[in-house]
């Protein structure tokens, strides 16, 4: 699946008119903008969601996401729409794979600045929670519409 996935992403990323060098080893890597990358994040998503408790994943009340990174990851997500229709017009996949990039990249942001299971506070756990729901349910469908599989594991 990843083998896939790199020699994919690598050929779609580029706007289908312009050659690019082919150069796997720099298409393969696990950071940047590459589709190991992209599976890595999903992973990591479906990781979150496996190791959360059910309570947290069908919650009573949900708390307020208002922080720079968490409002940056809505708003990415509320671009799909644009980058589909985008995407159409063109015939451009690459502008998929730029937005699976750039919605891999707020999500670590909000990874990285903000505890999701370790959170203290239930109400607002369970908002991250779900924005960890959508945020994957959005990459897998974008991955899939490249033709590109995210593996359970990695």
């Amino acid at each position: 699946m990843v083998g896939i996935a790199t020699l994919k992403f690598a050929d779609l990323s580029n706007y289908r008119l312009t050659d690019y060098i082919f150069d796997l080893a720099r298409f393969s890597k696990f950071e940047g903008k590459t589709g190991p990358y992209l599976q890595y994040a999903a992973v990591r998503m479906q990781s979150i969601l496996r190791k959360a408790k059910p309570e947290d994943l069908h919650p009573a009340e949900r708390g307020p996401l208002t922080t720079p990174e968490e409002r940056g990851l809505i708003l990415q997500l509320l671009s799909l729409h644009d980058a589909m229709a985008t995407a159409e017009t063109r015939r451009a996949p690459n502008v998929l794979c730029d937005y699976a990039f750039t919605l891999a990249q707020a999500f670590s942001r909000v990874y990285a600045e903000h505890h999701i299971l370790s959170e203290t506070d239930t109400a607002l756990r369970a908002s991250r929670l779900g924005l960890v729901g959508l945020t994957l349910a959005t990459m897998t469908k974008v991955l899939d519409l490249l033709g590109i599989e995210v593996p359970p594991r990695m």
